[in-house]
């Protein structure tokens, strides 16, 4: 029975040696993981945020042109009342510039709402991914600090104490039976084999946090440049360029101005050569069968007009 319950505690304690070792690693390697995860949410958070407050002033502005174009209209209506009203010999001609007028205002006006509509679409849209992210940081926050919280506790229980050797077996002799009359002789009984005793086993090797790709650390690098550049920046002073786009095969997506010539937009393109132009300059991005359709970041860097700087990545790279 001695015997049985050592080789027992042998093969426990070999057991619950690597389940500590790994406990620690695998943890040390969740929270590596998880941090990685959140420096690249904060920093959505920020560029987020950042087109959020550019957005705010386009929907300023194009409330403020859209009572323009009210205004204007409202005077043009005015104009041909009075060219209604005319006499003269140019009564006809009055009427005709005046009509003609207020046809462009009613256009401009069509223009500068549908202009306030998809702003404040736009607008919308970034605030629900801006809530979205901010609400994914405070999950990873969440979870780190309930990791650090295990981490603690593993690293304050001791180290598992080294299996005891077991003490060699006395082979105790048996006792010479006495010859005494039976109706059969007993058989014997055997003595039950001791379990085996489970080997030692190598502390197992965890998985390291993933090591982020090259693609994705110039995109996140690129992404912590802009950041950088429009931190505090002014969103209405002076833009090197007025409305400007970017245009593709399969529309065009205005660059939104985040400040200190900074510009950012986000376009979905198809598998294949894709051709993009901003302003008169040509751009062509090969797009691999499967990114097709993906959502692709643009920074274009005008601090120096002539020589624009052009950047752009799978927006999946800042992502995850």
């Amino acid at each position: 029975m001695m015997l049985r319950l050592l080789v027992l505690m042998v093969a426990l304690s070999a057991l619950n040696a690597p389940t500590y070792a790994q406990s620690r690693a695998q943890i040390s390697a969740n929270i590596n993981t998880l941090e990685t995860r959140l420096d690249a949410k904060q920093e959505s958070v920020t560029t987020l945020t950042r087109r959020l407050e550019s957005y705010q002033e386009r929907v300023n502005d194009a409330q403020e042109k859209l009572e323009k174009a009210k205004t204007d209209v409202f005077e043009a209506n005015n104009a041909v009342i009075s060219a209604n009203q005319a006499t003269g010999k140019d009564a006809a001609t009055q009427q005709e510039l005046a009509a003609k007028k207020l046809d462009l205002a009613h256009n401009a006006l069509e223009s500068r709402q549908r202009r306030l509509e998809m702003t404040a679409n736009k607008q919308a849209a970034i605030e629900s991914e801006l809530t979205k992210t901010r609400n994914e940081v405070a999950q990873l926050q969440g979870q780190l600090i309930e990791l650090n919280k295990q981490l603690k506790v593993a690293q304050a229980q001791p180290a598992p104490a080294p299996a005891p050797k077991p003490a060699p077996a006395k082979v105790v002799a048996a006792p010479q039976a006495v010859d005494a009359p039976s109706l059969a002789s007993a058989a014997p009984v055997a003595e039950p084999a001791p379990a085996p005793v489970a080997a030692p086993q190598a502390e197992p090797e965890v998985a390291p946090a993933a090591e982020l790709t090259p693609e994705q650390k110039r995109a996140r690098a690129a992404m912590r440049a802009l950041n950088e550049k429009v931190r505090g920046a002014d969103l209405n002073g002076y833009r090197q360029f007025g409305e400007m786009y970017v245009r593709h095969d399969n529309g065009r997506e205005e660059l939104e101005f985040l400040g200190n010539a900074q510009y950012y937009a986000e376009v979905t393109l198809p598998r294949g050569s894709n051709r993009l132009k901003i302003q008169s300059r040509t751009f062509r991005v090969d797009v691999p069968d499967d990114q097709h359709n993906n959502t692709f970041a643009i920074i274009y860097d005008a601090t120096n007009r002539q020589k624009a700087d052009f950047s752009i990545f799978n927006k999946s790279l800042i992502e995850d």
